[in-house]
């Protein structure tokens, strides 16, 4: 399967958008945040252990789950935002 930067991306969002101080974000709560877009369940999966081999989210020790973004991950999303406009966006990981 081949990485969908986006969802990447999307994903460090919903991290980061969810209220939480930390939290236990498995790959259900991918699957249901996601549930009414274009992306598979396999996809989601997959990307969520992608997402885990990063250094933008702290996974708790079990590993299932992620406990929330590090400062690196936060960092990322402000770069990428930073360097993305409207219509274009001249980022690479």
């Amino acid at each position: 399967m081949r990485m969908n930067k986006n969802l990447i991306i999307e994903m460090l969002e919903a991290i980061e958008s969810d209220n939480h101080i930390t939290g236990k974000y498995s790959d259900d709560f991918f699957i249901k945040k996601f549930k009414d877009s274009d992306y598979e369940e396999t996809q989601l999966k997959y990307h969520f252990h992608l997402l885990k081999d990063t250094e933008y989210v702290k996974t708790l020790k079990s590993d299932e789950v992620i406990e929330r973004l590090t400062f690196k991950g936060h960092i990322f999303l402000d770069k990428y935002r930073k360097s993305c406009n409207s219509n274009f966006c001249d980022f690479t990981f």
